[in-house]
């Protein structure tokens, strides 16, 4: 086993990717942070938003992600079932600039379901 990640590498990334949240999600947001015992960590950022009214089972989260191991900012839509939540979507997922800026008429990239995660 090599070693968790220290807070102290987590917290640069974490404090960009709220601001990145500040300036590109609407309203609350909740975060996520993974670790793994090889030093690697995954930061996520969320805000939901509720059912549809033309999809009334479906809800949505507007995700920017970090993955120190890739070095990967990202930013995606995930579309969430409501009576399983286990089975979501993945809408629209674009990498983001190391720095964490995007170009917002990048184009999407469209992917296909995602297995068990979000």
């Amino acid at each position: 086993m090599d070693s968790l990640p220290s807070i102290e590498a987590i917290t640069g990334p974490y404090e960009r990717l709220l601001q990145l949240a500040r300036d590109r999600l609407d309203g609350p947001i909740q975060t996520r942070i993974r670790s793994w015992e090889d030093g690697e960590f995954e930061l996520r950022v969320y805000h939901g938003y509720g059912p549809h009214p033309q999809r009334p089972r479906t809800t949505y989260r507007h995700v920017l992600r970090y993955h120190d191991g890739t070095g990967e900012w990202s930013e995606g839509l995930v579309a969430v079932d409501i009576e399983d939540p286990m089975d979501r979507t993945l809408m629209y997922k674009r990498e983001l600039p190391a720095d964490g800026v995007s170009d917002a008429d990048a184009p999407s990239e469209k992917i296909g379901k995602v297995a068990g995660g979000d």
